[in-house]
């Protein structure tokens, strides 16, 4: 990208499209969360009507594929504190050495830096 100072025209115009940008990246996370919660919400209520149907097994054809019910499975994240807690009970007769193996954990994550642009609201 060209050198522009900050007292150039082409400067000014990249901080409107940066804030435009910026808002507009906003208003579509908001109604993706909207959108995701209604689908939610619709979801919960198919396999609600399905299971009580009896349809547990059925697909139902659609235009592009089919629906059915599928049993999704996911580990929770590890947390910091969840590992601690582990730590803390796996090394139960030993609670300095929990500790130990804890900071060195938090000390070998990588940590990345970079410098960004922080929008702040009045």
């Amino acid at each position: 990208m060209a050198s522009v100072s900050p007292n150039n025209a082409v400067f000014v115009d990249m901080i409107r499209s940066f804030v435009s940008l910026d808002s507009q990246i906003i208003r579509q996370n908001e109604l993706l969360q909207n959108l995701r919660q209604k689908k939610h919400t619709m979801e919960a209520e198919i396999v609600h009507q399905m299971k009580n149907s009896k349809m547990q097994d059925t697909r139902i054809v659609i235009s592009d594929g089919d629906l059915r019910i599928a049993r999704s499975t996911q580990y929770e994240n590890i947390s910091l504190a969840f590992l601690e807690s582990c730590l803390k009970e796996f090394f139960k007769e030993n609670a300095q050495s929990a500790d130990d193996c804890f900071k060195y954990i938090k000390s070998k994550r990588k940590l990345t830096s970079k410098e960004i642009l922080r929008r702040t609201y009045k």
